[in-house]
């Protein structure tokens, strides 16, 4: 089952002639986001202080709870995941697009310079 995500963005992709994997690895990223934050609403801060734990149960559940709050929120350090995730999607994407904002005449430049100042 796709996600709206994964909707969205595989008909503009179909619609714009993208192949490969760019849509998909995006759609990927963005869910784990959304999972990271349903888990996190539901399950793991419902249940802190709230449920009895062994502390071998209760260190398990903050791991976890960590791993989630890791994706969720982005952590300002330089190795983030989601980061490095998306920066990857977007440079793929832009060697994509470049080709259409590379200037369409070399001469283009020297026409529309502007040679005098206005005073």
């Amino acid at each position: 089952m796709e996600s709206v995500a994964a909707f969205a963005w595989n008909g503009w992709q179909a619609s714009s002639g993208i192949s490969g994997n760019l849509g998909l690895e995006y759609a990927r990223i963005l869910n784990s986001i959304f999972i990271s934050a349903r888990q996190l609403a539901t399950y793991y801060w419902q249940r802190q202080g709230r449920v009895p734990m062994k502390d071998d149960e209760f260190q398990k559940h903050l791991a976890e709870m960590q791993r989630h709050e890791g994706v969720f929120w982005d952590s300002l350090e330089e190795e983030d995941e989601i980061r490095e995730k998306l920066k990857a999607v977007q440079d793929q994407l832009d060697s994509i697009t470049r080709p259409c904002f590379d200037e369409p005449m070399k001469t283009y430049s020297i026409f529309t310079k502007q040679w005098f100042k206005k005073s």
